[in-house]
């Protein structure tokens, strides 16, 4: 089974999630791994949830972290193939190791435009609001791949990513009722649409 563009699915933190997310064809998995937040998973049970999907691709969401040496610890821990952040933590850390996930808002694109510049060769996606304007995005995808975050009940506009190659979505993941229930409602709202033909 394949999508008819590349899906993120982050905020990760159940099995029930991860092969659901991998068996629908999703390209890459999203894990929180800063302490204290909601949704953050540690890496025993990132390391377990690995050994139970063959596929996505693992990225790290480092929201917040705006030290080397707190960074290289989660590398280490981790092992991710991508990692996920802002502007922020980019010009604290400077990854240039491993491809990124940039998560941005409209006006920064051409507000850090030097920034895109920069590290224009480590960033595999531009991640934005699904709301952004259309020509600024055909603007963008000339440029980077981006990923649009989608609310669970949002059509995405398929007409458009079929217009417009380089447009993909990001969805989150969300927590078990209990363990192994949980209702996959939201997540196939969107992943039903974008199944291929």
């Amino acid at each position: 089974m394949g999508l008819k563009t590349t899906v993120k699915v982050g905020s990760i933190t159940n099995l029930s999630d991860a092969r659901y997310c991998a068996g629908m064809g999703v390209d890459l998995l999203g894990f929180n791994v800063v302490e204290g937040n909601p949704d953050y998973i540690s890496p025993i049970q990132v390391e377990e949830l690995r050994g139970w999907f063959v596929g996505p691709k693992v990225v790290i969401e480092i929201y917040g972290i705006d030290k080397v040496e707190a960074y290289e610890t989660l590398f280490n821990n981790y092992q991710p193939d991508m990692i996920e952040l802002s502007c922020h933590e980019l010009l604290k850390l400077r990854p240039r190791d491993i491809p990124i996930i940039l998560s941005i808002v409209p006006d920064q694109y051409h507000d850090q435009a030097a920034v895109l510049r920069d590290f224009k060769s480590s960033i595999q996606f531009l991640q934005l609001p699904s709301d952004t304007d259309k020509k600024l995005l055909k603007e963008i995808v000339k440029q980077f791949q981006v990923l649009l975050t989608l609310s669970a009940d949002a059509k995405p506009d398929i007409d458009f990513i079929k217009e417009n190659a380089g447009i993909g979505f990001a969805l989150k993941g969300s927590a078990e009722e209990k363990a192994g229930y949980k209702s996959y409602d939201q997540l196939t709202a969107v992943l039903e649409q974008l199944e291929e033909d």
